[in-house]
């Protein structure tokens, strides 16, 4: 299988072991960062103002180079104000970062907790 079809795997099962609504990756490429391999979630998505909190999580994973866990109340998700659970993940390979794990769910369909964490560590 190509690595591309491995990252969407990775995605998918992390996201149902977690039972997560939606996640992705960010794969750095010619040296930035780029969306792939998306779950349950749009580019759009991604890119509307109502996404920039989570991007900030995102953002903290590259930076502190760790996974950030992270709770929002009132967040608009799926076009209702709710209280939402994201985490990120640095994608780490010989301490370089490649990448980054984004996963989120609204507490009302599944909290993630921090056990959680760990199982996006082996990933």
């Amino acid at each position: 299988p190509s690595g591309e079809m491995l990252l969407s795997k990775i995605v998918e099962s992390i996201l149902h072991v977690l039972n997560a609504s939606r996640g992705f990756l960010y794969v750095k490429k010619e040296g930035s960062m780029r969306i792939a391999n998306l779950v349950n979630i749009t580019r759009k998505d991604i890119e509307s103002p109502d996404f920039q909190v989570s991007r900030t999580v995102v953002d903290d994973a590259i930076v502190e180079m760790k996974t950030q866990i992270r709770i929002f109340r009132n967040f608009k998700y799926s076009s209702k104000e709710e209280i939402m659970i994201v985490i990120t993940s640095p994608l780490l390979i010989q301490g370089q970062l490649s990448g980054v794990f984004y996963l989120d769910s609204n507490v009302l369909s599944r909290s993630l907790e921090n056990i959680d964490i760990d199982t996006v560590e082996i990933f």
